[in-house]
């Protein structure tokens, strides 16, 4: 159960918060600093608001979409200030850095909801993803490949060790796949082999080096989290965690397999599986398969955390630095 918002005590560690407004659904988490470098965290909040939804279709923001967003971050914000936070950092990714009414939209969240929304770009992202990695993953001296899904973009992370050797920015995102190619949330066959063939040409387009053996897929963003807790409700052993779960490329493809064969309305009731997540799981799991194809990778291990506990560690190093880039409350 939650703990009930509270200032902190004098003395007690700082508070902060981070909004992460993605392409599928905006996040918050408040976290307690710990003398070690890391955070507790105190509170935390999701609200789907697809604000890629027409993204593929339109090039813009929909204005609903934008309606529920604002309202959110002015949620969120009212949430931090509960908890006494005394930094805010509110982060935006793919949809708003390619809708043409973007900007307008950050400028409608400084004024109608006051929070400033720093919009990076995908490296940035990718950078953000591999610092939780980094932080969590004993990555040893192998060369690892990160994914970082989206509800707009993947990015794609090489890394010996945790060094970053390269990164891949692609406009493979699970919410923009399913706009164009799912139609009421299902896809047809041909459908689905029309959506593989435009997710290797990007791929193809993208990757345009060549890569070192890969020993393993790091997987970040809710369509890996949804493959593990689906996977693990399937399994002999329900109380596995999700952080560090493996799963073969054969045993993904059966579970994308048993997904196709459901309508939209069966997929909601899959256990493990979000029922808002039933019309853009089976894109996502299909990109997931196609990246572990084309680099041959054998096996993924999920990362349930990302880019916002990458932004949360960036604050605190900040903090600690005596820098301020983020909002102070």
């Amino acid at each position: 159960m939650p703990t009930l918002p509270t200032d902190p005590a004098p003395g007690a560690p700082p508070r902060l918060a981070a909004i992460d407004v993605g392409s599928n659904s905006m996040r918050l988490v408040v976290a307690e600093v710990q003398p070690t470098g890391g955070y507790r965290i105190v509170t935390e909040r999701r609200e789907m608001t697809r604000l890629a939804g027409s993204l593929a279709s339109s090039g813009r923001l929909d204005e609903q979409a934008i309606a529920k967003s604002l309202s959110a971050l002015r949620r969120f914000k009212s949430i931090a200030e509960d908890w006494g936070v005394c930094l805010l950092q509110a982060i935006a990714t793919c949809a708003v850095r390619e809708a043409a009414n973007g900007a307008e939209f950050v400028a409608r969240a400084a004024a109608e909801a006051g929070v400033e929304l720093q919009v990076i770009d995908a490296q940035q992202e990718a950078e953000l993803a591999f610092a939780s990695v980094r932080r969590r993953v004993d990555l040893a001296e192998r060369t690892t490949l990160l994914a970082d899904i989206g509800g707009g973009s993947t990015e794609l992370v090489v890394a010996a060790g945790d060094v970053i050797q390269q990164v891949f920015a692609t406009q493979l995102g699970a919410v923009r796949l399913a706009e164009k190619f799912a139609r009421g949330g299902e896809l047809s066959e041909l459908a689905y082999r029309e959506m593989v063939a435009w997710i290797d040409d990007e791929l193809g387009a993208q990757i345009n080096a060549t890569l070192p053996p890969l020993e393993l897929l790091i997987g970040s963003g809710g369509t890996f989290t949804s493959a593990a807790t689906m996977a693990i409700a399937a399994s002999a052993q329900p109380d596995q965690a999700v952080a560090a779960f493996r799963m073969s490329l054969a045993d993904l493809q059966r579970l994308l397999d048993r997904l196709r064969a459901m309508t939209r309305e069966q997929r909601r009731g899959v256990p493990g599986l979000s029922p808002d997540r039933a019309d853009i799981v089976v894109p996502g799991l299909a990109i997931i398969e196609r990246i572990m194809q084309r680099l041959r990778v054998e096996t993924l291990q999920v990362h349930p955390l990302g880019v916002r506990d990458g932004l949360l560690l960036s604050m605190i190093d900040e903090l600690q630095r005596g820098g301020n880039r983020a909002t102070a409350l």
